[in-house]
């Protein structure tokens, strides 16, 4: 999804005609585009099927520090029995541990990222709820018709519906697949199928 075809729709809230780029001069584009990237970067900081990512980082020989690129908005434990032993956050682009000494590591951590994906690199399920939210904050706010506010939240509400399907769809496909357990059992299953399908 283009960034042009969101900001059109935000401006049909209003009545107003389309844009052939966003290279062009309207009173309304830049809250529209200031609405999009909020709405892009709030959603993705929750963390989703398409950017999470497990990074392994190395403490800097100069101070010890885990540093982060300017696209990563948030960082989480690996484990999930780490989450509970440790306290890390991301400041200023730098892994932070509220348990010990703040900015100092001492061998590597492995984190989950939560990466911020331009918003036109997101796939169409993900760029939907993205753009149906924004166009509803968008019109809540410089048109606030109570008619079209309920049809633009259930849209974003329909949207948000299939981003979560795809999540729970997405996880379930990575447990299966990660754990090595359900693998093993799976492989036993499929041989006694095998054998006994076979005599």
């Amino acid at each position: 999804m283009q960034t042009l075809d969101v900001v059109n729709a935000q401006l049909a809230t209003m009545g107003e005609h389309a844009l052939a780029s966003l290279d062009e001069t309207h009173r309304f584009l830049p809250d529209c585009l200031r609405i999009l990237d909020t709405t892009n970067r709030n959603v993705q900081a929750r963390g989703w099927y398409f950017n999470r990512e497990t990074l392994t980082l190395t403490p800097s020989p100069v101070d010890g520090g885990l540093y982060l690129s300017n696209d990563i908005l948030n960082i989480r434990s690996v484990a999930l029995r780490d989450r509970y032993q440790e306290r890390l956050s991301l400041r200023a682009g730098r892994v932070y541990d509220g348990n010990n000494a703040p900015f100092v590591f001492t061998q590597n951590k492995e984190v989950t990222a939560i990466r911020l994906i331009p918003f036109e690199d997101l796939d169409e399920t993900a760029a939907s709820f993205i753009s149906a939210t924004a166009v509803a904050r968008f019109q809540q706010d410089y048109d606030g018709d109570s008619t079209k506010t309920r049809s633009l939240s259930q849209d974003a509400e329909t949207a948000r519906i299939a981003l979560m399907a795809e999540e729970i769809r997405q996880a379930g496909s990575n447990i299966l697949h990660s754990n090595h357990r359900l693998q093993s059992l799976k492989t036993l299953i499929n041989g006694a199928r095998s054998y006994y399908l076979g005599r």
